[in-house]
């Protein structure tokens, strides 16, 4: 690695990782993503992952005796 930082904005939290050579690099997504929204672009050796994440289902209602 050359260069990596993390810093944390409000409830973001933001990474930069700059790579010399052949890299491999995984990580695991939250399974609550809407994969129809979301997009992946790869440019000049930058991949920019916008993810959009599933609107939060309704609660229930349930009448208490």
């Amino acid at each position: 690695v050359k260069q990596a930082w993390e810093k944390k904005e409000g409830d973001r939290m933001l990474r930069n990782e700059r790579y010399f050579g052949n890299i491999y690099r995984s990580f695991t997504l939250p399974a609550e993503l809407d994969e129809s929204a979301s997009v992946a672009t790869y440019n000049n050796g930058v991949l920019e992952l916008k993810l959009v994440k599933k609107a939060a289902a309704p609660g229930k209602r349930l009448a208490v005796r």
